[in-house]
């Protein structure tokens, strides 16, 4: 029977540390093929990826590839902040052969004098057994206004890592990294802002876009009731249908980590595409006959 979904809020790196131990394994098996009229023979370049405690297949990779544990990654992650010794807030979601880490520095900011905007910065550590990159560490923001978590790819690179025996050492290294590059990355995120706060569209077009870029009523639906109300206002900026996005990402009850995941793209795209080019992409131009 497959586990329920782990939520772990706001968690100590004490409490994080022992819901790790909760996590699922995983092993890489060996493959083997069959053709017809000849015996069973091993893969010589590929393996099985076997989520070891829900007893099922997660992919099929490269024999180059090696399984890192989620219990291994989230320990390590503890024990690098710890080493760094910066107080931090964590979040710890698991479903399926994923999880996902989010930790929250308070005390590291990056203010934004002109949007009147402050953020705190952060990380989002990915594990999934499913997929063949290894560890990804993307840089996240807090948007302290609203409390929504943003995923800013676009303004710091993430960064993959692969399996070594000095993982918390390194882990350590790139997440002091990553926080001075996030805070100096202050006036690259401004001008972020600043070009999605100015750019609009009608209503009916934000609901055109909404529709063809998150197909589900369900997302739609939640996204809609995050948009500021079309009494008070005429037009919708990109800056307010991003932070409905990440809401809906950061608050939404129970979403597992492959649909957070898949809606922080979806929010990457509107931050970096203006409207235009977004509505070109999103929505089927009808031909003339239709």
């Amino acid at each position: 029977m497959a586990k329920e979904t782990i939520v772990a809020e706001n968690v100590s790196l004490a409490e994080l540390k022992n819901k790790s131990m909760e996590l699922d394994r995983a092993e890489a098996w060996d493959l083997y093929g069959e053709k017809e009229g000849t015996d069973r023979y091993e893969c010589k370049r590929h393996m099985l990826v076997v989520n070891i405690d829900r007893n099922v297949m997660a992919c099929i990779a490269r024999k180059s590839y090696t399984v890192i544990q989620h219990r291994h990654a989230v320990e390590s992650v503890v024990d690098a902040l710890t080493s760094l010794n910066i107080r931090c807030e964590a979040t710890l979601k698991a479903s399926k052969h994923a999880i996902q880490l989010d930790v929250d520095f308070p005390d590291k900011f990056v203010e934004l004098t002109k949007v009147n905007e402050k953020f705190t910065c952060g990380m989002r550590l990915s594990n999934d057994y499913s997929q063949q990159f290894g560890l990804l560490i993307a840089p996240r923001i807090k948007r302290l206004a609203c409390s929504n978590g943003m995923i800013v790819v676009d303004i710091v690179k993430p960064k993959h890592i692969k399996w070594n025996e000095q993982l918390t050492v390194e882990l350590q290294g790139l997440i002091d990294e990553l926080i001075k590059d996030l805070i100096n990355s202050d006036q690259k995120l401004q001008d972020v802002v600043s070009v999605c706060m100015q750019d609009s569209v009608e209503w009916n077009t934000a609901k055109l876009l909404l529709q063809f870029m998150f197909k589900k009523k369900k997302h739609i639906k939640e996204i809609f009731t995050r948009l500021p109300s079309q009494k008070d206002i005429s037009k919708v900026t990109r800056w307010e249908m991003y932070n409905a996005v990440t809401d809906y990402a950061t608050h939404g009850k129970r979403l597992r980590p492959e649909v957070d995941a898949w809606l922080h793209n979806k929010a990457n795209q509107i931050m970096k595409n203006d409207f235009n080019k977004l509505c070109e992409i999103e929505i089927p131009q009808k031909n003339e006959d239709d």
